[in-house]
């Protein structure tokens, strides 16, 4: 007898067998799929195998029952067998099979190999997981991406959450709507906004601090916001889709990809800028030197010498020996006169014109 207990508990008919952490719902008709008009029968029950927890059937509403703190009071069969009666005649109540969307970190492509088989992957990226299940767990994480929050700026954001929940009331959380995740998405995103919607998108990647007018903080506590404005729908969340958050985390926040010129575009401007400035100060503190040297040429070289016996005819052969060209200037007059070097024929012939001059007189 007690293995056909067994066996018809794992055909789950009769009795049945739940995986841990996971709720059934009993329903007096068994669903062939999915689809919105899919026939299943009404809901006699929810069975569960949630440590920890027992289900409160307190409500006439069973929407409202809930999991709370306890142990679960249950039959001899479940501590002998490990089953579960599923209630009513024999072979008159089923397991109802529930649709499942959502978005959560997974391995990439699943962390298959491209024959199937399993390699452990080694990134972890939000992945969609729609699938079909007889039991749906308790608790579980979900990814929720709000895309193009809006901010103060002209900029919205891309801010990704990680979000720990419960199905604390299992039946609303699997029918009050048809795609939860859709929903939870939503409410997310309005807490989301709300923060981020009175800030500027720069503060959230690298703070306020140094900023003149606005109150120093850094980019932490302005994505500590963040978390606290979407755990803080937890309640909210519970009324209208039966799950509970128990914690949000912030995976990553990138900008809009204009922002992200833009912020590219200013570091590469501070960056050109301040490499001009060094050089015009290095040009500067060059002509500086230059100064100084030609000050100190001037005070200790040139006006010793040009104070010394005979300056001006020393200046005058050293001009005459490096250029052996010599200007001299007449003052009042329009024009220097260039005296070229004259060769020694030349110097002849200039010093024989003026005694021929002076015969023919």
């Amino acid at each position: 007898m007690a293995w056909l207990i067994r066996y018809l508990g794992g055909l789950g008919q009769v009795w049945g067998f739940f995986p841990a952490n996971t709720f059934v719902l009993i329903t007096t008709k068994a669903n062939e799929n999915t689809e919105a008009d899919a026939v299943s029968g009404g809901v006699s029950d929810i069975l569960h195998n949630v440590p920890g927890h027992r289900l409160n059937k307190d409500s006439e509403n069973p929407m409202e029952w809930e999991f709370v703190l306890g142990e679960e009071d249950r039959g001899f069969l479940y501590h002998t067998l490990g089953v579960e009666y599923l209630g009513g005649p024999p072979f008159t109540r089923f397991l109802r099979l529930n649709k499942i969307h959502q978005i959560r970190y997974a391995h990439k492509d699943d962390g298959k190999k491209d024959d199937g088989t399993e390699d452990g992957g080694t990134e972890y990226v939000p992945t969609w997981k729609n699938y079909t299940t007889k039991f749906p767990h308790f608790s579980g994480n979900l990814t929720v991406l709000v895309e193009k929050a809006e901010t103060a700026g002209i900029f919205g954001l891309y801010i990704n959450f990680n979000l720990n929940y419960e199905r604390v009331q299992p039946l609303k959380s699997i029918l009050r709507v048809p795609d939860m995740y859709a929903v939870l998405t939503q409410m997310v995103r309005g807490a989301v906004i709300a923060v981020t919607g009175a800030h500027q998108p720069e503060s959230f990647i690298k703070g306020t601090k140094g900023i003149d007018g606005i109150e120093d903080k850094s980019a932490k506590e302005f994505q500590e916001e963040l978390v606290a404005a979407v755990e803080a729908i937890s309640d909210l969340a519970k009324k209208e889709l039966g799950i509970r958050i128990t914690k949000a985390t912030l995976e990553s926040i990138d900008p809009d990809p204009k922002i992200v010129a833009t912020l590219e575009l200013e570091e590469k401007t501070k960056r050109e800028n301040a490499a001009l400035v060094a050089v015009a100060k290095a040009n500067a503190d060059a002509k500086i030197l230059d100064n100084e040297a030609d000050a100190h040429r001037v005070q200790n070289v040139t006006l010793p010498q040009a104070n010394a016996p005979g300056a001006a005819a020393i200046r005058f052969a050293e001009a005459y020996e490096a250029n052996k060209t010599v200007t001299v200037f007449a003052p009042g007059g329009s024009l220097s006169q260039i005296l070229p070097d004259l060769s020694t024929s030349q110097k002849q012939k200039a010093t024989q014109e003026p005694e021929e001059a002076g015969t023919k007189k």
